[in-house]
């Protein structure tokens, strides 16, 4: 899985931020989100986060180490990256230094699930 995760980040630099384009994202059934917030609201929503890239200069900020904890608790893998690795991929002008790849195949199975199969959407 963390294989997969390295490639599929050396993929997304190469391809110039792949997974922001709609094509891939849907392709790949993953997205990237970026930031502290969103990212600790994925995992208290059980999105299944797959993994998490953290500024390796964000170590000692107390809001990120909370994110480490749940990190840890929750059983997301994650790992520290130079600010250079983490602003190629980034979309934002101004990064938090957080980024995490999430399935989303999950969530619309879920939402799917929910409909009637008589519904004609």
């Amino acid at each position: 899985r963390i294989a997969f995760v390295k490639r599929y980040v050396e993929t997304a630099c190469e391809n110039n931020k792949s997974l922001y384009r709609k094509k891939n994202r849907l392709q790949e059934n993953k997205i990237i989100i970026e930031g502290i917030r969103i990212i600790n609201e994925a995992i208290n929503k059980n999105a299944e986060v797959e993994h998490i890239w953290i500024n390796e200069k964000n170590k000692s900020n107390k809001y990120f180490k909370k994110l480490i904890d749940s990190c840890k608790l929750n059983k997301i893998s994650f790992t520290f990256e130079n600010e250079i690795h983490i602003k190629s991929i980034c979309d934002t002008k101004n990064s938090q230094g957080a980024l995490a790849l999430i399935n989303i195949i999950e969530q619309y199975s879920s939402i799917l699930k929910q409909f009637d199969s008589r519904i004609i959407i």
